[in-house]
Parts: C-alpha cells; structure tokens; sequence
C-alpha cells in the first residue's frame, strides 16, 4: 500500500509559491459542496468553508486556484472525520455522476460505449472541452490492453496527490458503464518515470431483478 497522502492533509504536497498553482474550474469546486451537503448536510458545508477560508459558492465556468480545492479538501477531511484519500476517492465517484447530472451526459455518451473505449478516448474528450474551457489543465492517460478485461492506465498530471481520486473516477465510470471494477495503484511516478500507474480490472455487474 502506497501513503499517497501525508497524515497532514493535501496541504502538505501544495506548491510553496502560488506561481505553481494551475487554475481549476468552479464545477469542481460545486461538485464537492454537491457531495458534502448531501453526505453532511448544508451545516457542514458551510463550517468546511469557514475553516478552509474559502467561499461557500462557486459559479461552474470561473476559475479558482487549485488551493482553494486543495483547502475544501483537507477541511472536510477534517470536519467529517474521513482520511483524506478515502474523501477523494469518494469525490471522484461523485464526479462521474455529477457531471452527467449537470448537462455533460451525452457529451460523457460520445466519447465511448464501454469503459476501455472511453479511457483510451479521454485525451480527445478533454482537448474537445478546453474549447469552451481554455484554462483546462487536464492529466494526460494512457492505456494499455491487458487481455479482455483489464488494461494499465498511465496517468500525467502536474497536480499532486489525486492519485484516490482517479481510483473513484474508474469505480464511478464502471457503474455508468455497468461493470465492477478493480482499480489498483501499482507505480508512483518518481524521478525517473513521470507518471502513475493503475492496473484496472473488471467484470459485469449482476443484474438486478
């Protein structure tokens, strides 16, 4: 098991000089209040931003520093009393529906019928969405086919620490995509591989009667 996360929050892996900072768009920042206010209620949320010195909304096509996001994050780690990557991991699943919900749906329709079509497609489909949003700062993947129902992920990114998030991102497109998946975090990038790695399994979800 890989300690992505230091016992101190996300702001631990947080650039010391805002000039390292992308930008991240507000529908992030709206997913994550979408999640907390209906895991904790509105209560929490606003106690989260309070400690976290950030506003308590965001509008979906401005652009926040990555802090704030960063902040949100290891506030509600606290606030909720749930480890930091289990909270991420949570969040990407959320991210997956969420965004269907908020009128990407048929865009997330376009860019594959099936999991590994779609992971190989993600590259296409964020170069597609910086059109209408310039100051994305996607990751960049990778697949590799690993027989008929697995593959290896590759992942790019200058963001620390979201490696949790990536793994809820591959349980929430499962479910869209109607598999279970298993998602393991098998390579951190380091000094001589500059990417992570995920080795990504999965199987049909039973059907329900």
């Amino acid at each position: 098991m890989f300690r992505l996360i230091s016992p101190i929050g996300l702001k631990a892996l947080k650039p010391d000089s805002p000039d390292l900072y992308f930008w991240m768009y507000g529908l992030v920042n709206r997913a994550a209040k979408d999640l907390i206010t209906k895991v904790a209620g509105a209560p929490a949320w606003e106690a989260i931003c309070k400690e976290a010195k950030v506003p308590d909304a965001f509008v979906a096509m401005d652009t926040y520093d990555d802090s704030v996001t960063y902040d949100i994050i290891d506030a509600a780690s606290a606030q909720l009393d749930v480890p930091t990557e289990e909270l991420l991991r949570q969040f990407g699943v959320h991210w997956i529906t969420y965004t269907a919900v908020e009128g990407y749906s048929e865009m997330l329709d376009m860019w594959g019928n099936t999991l590994p079509e779609f992971l190989i497609n993600l590259n296409s489909m964020h170069a597609r969405i910086r059109l209408t949003m310039p100051s994305l700062k996607p990751p960049t993947f990778e697949v590799e086919p690993v027989g008929e129902t697995g593959l290896i992920l590759k992942y790019w990114t200058e963001r620390p620490g979201l490696q949790p998030m990536v793994l809820g991102l591959l349980e929430g497109l499962g479910t869209r995509f109607g598999m279970k998946v298993e998602a393991e975090l098998t390579a951190l990038r380091n000094e001589t591989q500059a990417f992570d790695e995920f080795k990504v399994e999965w199987s049909p979800l039973p059907k329900t009667t």
